[in-house]
């Protein structure tokens, strides 16, 4: 998995602006990066987004923006409580709209 996304470089002018390549094992088109619609490989995806939930060592489920989750009895309903805080790059918050808008 790791070889599908290879960093080809990192640059950094007198603005501080960081730039990252990437080399994707296809083309997927940047213009759609809503998250219902972007098909893409899936490390391109923790490049973009950060998930609710993050993979461990030997696949342990941590926390990711939810700092804690619940299951229910028949698991099928699962209960997410996002950290505070947070906010996305444009400055708007990270809240419970945000998340369902994403998995809409």
């Amino acid at each position: 998995m790791c070889a599908s996304l290879l960093l080809t470089g990192c640059t950094h002018d007198q603005h501080q602006h960081k730039e990252v390549k990437v080399s994707l094992v296809r083309e997927f088109n940047p213009s759609q990066l809503d998250a219902q619609a972007f098909d893409v490989p899936m490390p391109v995806y923790s490049a973009i987004y950060q998930p609710l939930v993050t993979y461990g060592e030997n696949g342990k489920i941590e926390p990711g923006l939810a700092k804690s989750w619940e299951v229910s009895n028949n698991g099928k309903d699962y209960t997410f409580h996002l950290k505070h805080n947070i906010k996305f790059n444009d400055g708007s918050t990270f809240n419970a709209k945000a998340v369902k808008f994403s998995y809409g």
